[in-house]
C-alpha cells in the first residue's frame, strides 16, 4: 500500500513521536487509576509502614548488648541507618503518590 502522508505533512518521524506521546498518555492514565485505587487506603498503610519500621528498629537494637564488640555494634547501627532510610525513602515515593492524586481530584 501506498503512503502519500508526507504529501500532507506527515512524516514517519512524526507518527513515531505521535505514537510515542499516545503509549505516554496510556501510561499516565493507568498510574492515575493505580493511584485512585490507593487512596481510600493510603494513610493506613502508611501508619502501618511507620509501625513496623519502629518495631524492626526497636528489635535491631536489642541485638546489642553490653559484652557486644564493638565491630557487630557497628555493623548493627550501619544496618539501621541504611534500614531507616529505605523505610524513609519508601514512605515518602508512597505519601508522593497520594498526594499527587489528591491534587488530581480535588
Amino acid at each position: 500500500m501506498r503512503d502519500d502522508s508526507i504529501l500532507y505533512g506527515r512524516t514517519h518521524t512524526m507518527k513515531r513521536q505521535e505514537e510515542a506521546k499516545e503509549k505516554q498518555r496510556a501510561r499516565r492514565v493507568e498510574s492515575q487509576s493505580a493511584r485512585a485505587e490507593l487512596l481510600p487506603i493510603g494513610d493506613t498503610v502508611i501508619k502501618e509502614l511507620q509501625i513496623e519500621r519502629e518495631k524492626t528498629e526497636k528489635a535491631l537494637l536489642k541485638l546489642i548488648g553490653a559484652g557486644t564488640p564493638k565491630e557487630d555494634v557497628k555493623d548493627v547501627i550501619s544496618s539501621l541507618n541504611m534500614y531507616d532510610d529505605s523505610m524513609s525513602k519508601l514512605i515518602g515515593r508512597f505519601k508522593n503518590l497520594l498526594r499527587d492524586n489528591k491534587v488530581k481530584n480535588d
